[in-house]
């Protein structure tokens, strides 16, 4: 009897250790047509950094309280990409967005703020 016991537990203890190591880190955005990754793409992020270097609004600086996988502190008010820039992306899913806080541009959760990807120290204010 022992032994069943001690069977069930460590069953029990190693799929709860497996489904923790399956999904923790990642974020995922899922709608009814489709679930997803949101990160900003090589691409994307290629294009943002060449935007502000060509434009000379780039820093290089960031002092952010911006943290990945964490909510955008309220007392931080961001602002929309520039039309210029936001039409040379990829397309997002619906309920994310891209928001330029401070020197940092973030890709975010509209509903909860969540950050979901940051670079760091490229745009300018």
């Amino acid at each position: 009897m022992r032994r069943i016991l001690a069977a069930v537990l460590l069953t029990a203890a190693i799929s709860g250790c497996a489904a923790q190591a399956l999904t923790s880190g990642r974020v995922a955005i899922r709608d009814d047509s489709a679930a997803r990754e949101a990160r900003f793409s090589a691409q994307d992020r290629a294009a943002i950094q060449e935007f502000y270097r060509n434009s000379r609004k780039g820093s290089g600086r960031s002092a952010s309280a911006i943290v990945r996988n964490e909510p955008v502190p309220a007392a931080l008010s961001g602002r929309a990409l520039p039309p210029q820039l936001e039409k040379r992306l990829s397309p997002l899913p619906a309920g994310v967005q891209r928001r330029v806080y401070g020197h940092d541009v973030a890709l975010i959760q509209a509903n909860t703020r969540l950050a979901l990807d940051v670079l760091y120290g490229v745009a300018g204010e």
